[in-house]
């Protein structure tokens, strides 16, 4: 970290991380919602699924709240991308 303003590279560095970031999470919302509608389909509250972002096999773990309100939460364990409705 340095003192002062950031340079024009710095910004763009921080800027290419976000959108890197806001990838990386719009992929996991989009298997998620297949997730969702399956476990639902199934009356399942709690699964293992494998992770979009990094391939880590069974290594998201998915959990819906039935009988609530059906919102979802799911984090990779070794990537930590996650999505929380």
């Amino acid at each position: 970290m340095t003192d002062g303003p950031k340079t024009s590279e710095e910004i763009e560095a921080d800027k290419a991380g976000m959108r890197e970031a806001i990838g990386r999470a719009m992929t996991m919302m989009r298997e998620a919602i297949k997730w969702k509608a399956k476990m639902i389909a199934a009356n399942k509250a709690n699964g293992r699924a494998s992770c979009p972002c990094c391939g880590g096999k069974e290594t998201v773990s998915v959990s819906i709240a039935l009988g609530y309100n059906n919102h979802m939460a799911c984090q990779c364990s070794a990537c930590g991308v996650g999505f929380r409705e």
